[in-house]
């Protein structure tokens, strides 16, 4: 590029297709090809001492109460209802 011109930003061209919404829009379509059903829980990933059979959610909030503790960190938020107090 030569010295003193400038580079314009073009923002690239929105091609909608199944499952997106306009452009600008907060609400979108489901996609087409993925059938809606109940939710289906992961397998948690962790030691047995922090696992809730059946609750996903719970098992890993207490894990990260207990064995990841040393992540936390909040900044210019408030501390997640879930944390225990005693870390405070």
């Amino acid at each position: 590029m030569p010295k003193g011109s400038t580079r314009v930003y073009k923002e690239p061209a929105y091609k909608p297709g199944p499952g997106r919404g306009k452009k600008g829009s907060s609400k979108s379509e489901p996609p087409l090809n993925i059938k809606d059903s109940a939710f289906t829980q992961p397998t948690p990933a962790m030691p047995d001492e922090y696992k809730v059979v059946g609750d996903s959610i719970q098992s890993y909030k207490n894990y990260y109460n207990g064995a990841k503790r040393y992540l936390f960190n909040w900044k210019n938020r408030a501390i997640p209802y879930f944390v225990e107090e005693d870390y405070i």
